[in-house]
């Protein structure tokens, strides 16, 4: 079997990206597979090339709909039509459809919480599944644990299915990580196969600034300065409006917003008009990114900090893919430290809700041996407690149920104890991977040093330029003269025939 001259023929690339061939092989022996591949560094081959060889359905497990839709477009552009995406994207009709009907492709993409439906679950049952893959698999301990609890039952997906070869494939993750990602997972021996996360051809810069006006003003003068396209990080989904309009009102054209608040249907109609480059500009939560498979992509900045360096590093790693020059840049101010601590305080539940909770169970319902779907409608809709902490109770009170075989007020003070324990061991380790980062933000030492450091990385580096601490020319990052001319040139007509443009696509 001639990888190569498959890959040629099948896809049409001239050669493998390092790492692609040795993973490639491990997967088609059958073996379980956990890769560590850089942003970029080419990891959707790894499982579309083993389908011209494997015999059955590849089962690609997908974290974000947006990503799964980019990644079902891209195969389908690559001469690959034998896929699907299994998401709320389908209508009632063609759900139907496919329930009835026997599952003739080869690359199903799911999400983790579709995988629980017991329906899709017979349905995949009838399938001879090849290769079980997890992509993102960082996803399983840095979400699984908080508001993503699905990520924890893949293993126990996967055996259900008859345990299939899993291939798990991510960008980022710490030594912790990957120990979690192969327990959770159920990984046999699997075949390992870590490359350093090291961008060498993207420069790092960190810039403090006096204030958030001071700040605003960065931003502005980057946006018309630097060679795009360009991605701009927030933590807050009002701030990344604000700011996407106040580049607008600025002059700077081909500029949107992206978050999770959007219609699905209107992220992806900008996501693909971003990837065809009819907007140079997003400003986004960390809802915009992941899978985006946009080469020429030449800068990213944060205008918020980001609660970890994993977060960081996946956002930058978005900047060029295509091996040219591009620049990370991290604008900050002192009091940016409370964002990221306000976030990490409110991902769990605290005390208070936990306490009402299980009061309101043992008064509601007295001793219980399985939480019901009633009591996830009562808590969410009526009570108002959010669903993503729902979810976290939800899943680690059925796992003491487990152990114990039902809770009531006689073992209700030890369940509190041990919801306590769980978010405050978590919250624990949220807070120390910021104080990693915020040390990272004010070090005197090269940045991309300690960055691979803190991955365990032990890789040589020679960037060169590499970040703000060893030098870097901001200079050799902006855009010519004459493009600069030819981008702040914005008169009315132009104007017009943006605000135009703009409302056509929100109808």
């Amino acid at each position: 079997m001639n990888l190569l001259e498959l890959v040629k023929d099948k896809v049409g690339y001239a050669n493998f990206r390092p790492g692609q061939e040795a993973i490639i092989k491990d997967v088609v022996s059958e073996n379980d597979v956990l890769a560590l591949l850089p942003t970029g560094g080419g990891k959707s081959l790894c499982y579309q090339l083993p389908g011209f060889i494997l015999d059955g359905t590849i089962i690609i497990v997908s974290p974000l709909l947006s990503l799964m839709e980019d990644q079902v477009q891209q195969m389908r552009s690559n001469g690959l039509k034998d896929v699907i995406a299994i998401n709320s994207f389908l209508t009632f009709q063609e759900r139907e459809r496919l329930l009835k009907h026997s599952l003739n492709v080869k690359y199903i993409f799911i999400s983790p919480e579709m995988l629980q439906s017991t329906l899709w679950q017979k349905k995949l049952l009838q399938l001879k599944i090849a290769l079980f893959v997890v992509d993102e698999a960082h996803c399983v301990s840095q979400w699984g644990h908080d508001f993503r609890t699905d990520y924890l039952k893949l293993g126990l997906i996967r055996e259900q299915l008859g345990s299939p070869p899993c291939l798990a494939l991510t960008a980022t993750a710490t030594e912790e990580v990957i120990k979690d990602i192969k327990h959770i997972l159920q990984l046999q021996n699997p075949k390992e196969h870590i490359y350093s996360v090291d961008r060498p051809n993207i420069a790092i810069q960190v810039e403090a600034c006096e204030n958030d006006s001071h700040k605003d003003s960065q931003l502005l003068n980057y946006c018309q300065t630097l060679q795009g396209p360009g991605i701009i990080y927030f933590s807050s989904r009002t701030k990344a409006e604000e700011m996407a309009l106040f580049l607008q009102e600025n002059g700077i054209a081909g500029v949107e917003f992206y978050h999770a608040g959007i219609p699905q249907e209107q992220r992806i109609l900008i996501q693909q008009q971003f990837l065809l480059g009819n907007i140079s500009i997003i400003c986004s939560t960390s809802a915009f990114g992941m899978g985006v498979n946009k080469q020429n992509i030449r800068f990213v900045i944060h205008y918020h900090i980001p609660t970890q360096m994993e977060s960081y590093v996946q956002e930058i790693g978005r900047a060029g893919r295509d091996g040219e020059k591009s620049i990370a840049i991290l604008l900050h101010t002192e009091e940016d430290q409370y964002l990221p601590q306000l976030i990490i305080q409110n991902e769990l539940p605290d005390e208070a809700t936990v306490q009402f909770v299980l009061k309101q169970i043992f008064t509601l319902w007295g001793s219980i041996s399985t939480l019901t779907k009633d009591m996830e409608t009562f808590f969410v809709e009526e009570m108002n407690i959010k669903e993503v902490y729902w979810r976290f109770l939800g899943y680690h009170i059925t796992s003491f149920i487990e152990v114990e075989g039902t809770i009531g007020k006689d073992n209700g003070l030890k369940l509190l104890e041990s919801l306590k324990k769980k978010i405050d061991g978590r919250n624990i380790l949220k807070q120390n991977k910021l104080n990693y980062f915020l040390s990272w933000i004010r070090q005197i030492e090269c940045r991309r040093k300690a960055l691979l450091e803190y991955f365990q990385d032990s890789s040589h580096f020679a960037a060169t330029p590499c970040c703000d601490i060893c030098g870097i020319n901001i200079t050799d990052y902006k855009i010519q003269e004459k493009e600069k001319s030819e981008k702040q040139t914005f008169n009315w007509r132009d104007r017009l025939t943006y605000l135009f443009e703009k409302e056509t696509q929100n109808e």
